[in-house]
């Protein structure tokens, strides 16, 4: 396990790039994410598959008035599947 020392500058709190010998600091004012050089990017094609499926079924349940109360069912998928999609998650 590597631990790196990061010294704070305005410039990382105003959402610059840093490049590392290790690794890769992203930061933005809101949050902190390291990625390493053994992390690799994935594809969130599967992701946007789900949540457009799961956005459907919750369109569904909105318009037809018997599913109506239960489209609440379908906000945990959406949501999720969309974070994951825009690699939030």
């Amino acid at each position: 396990m590597f631990c790196l020392l990061i010294f704070w500058s305005n410039s990382v709190l105003q959402g610059k790039t840093l490049n590392l010998i290790l690794g890769k600091i992203i930061a933005t004012p809101i949050f902190v994410k390291i990625m390493t050089a053994m992390e690799a990017q994935q594809s969130t094609k599967k992701y946007w598959i789900y949540f457009f499926i799961w956005f459907a079924i919750l369109v569904f349940m909105l318009f037809m008035p018997q599913f109506r109360q239960f489209f609440w069912l379908a906000l945990p998928g959406t949501a999720t599947h969309f974070a994951k999609a825009m690699d939030i998650m």
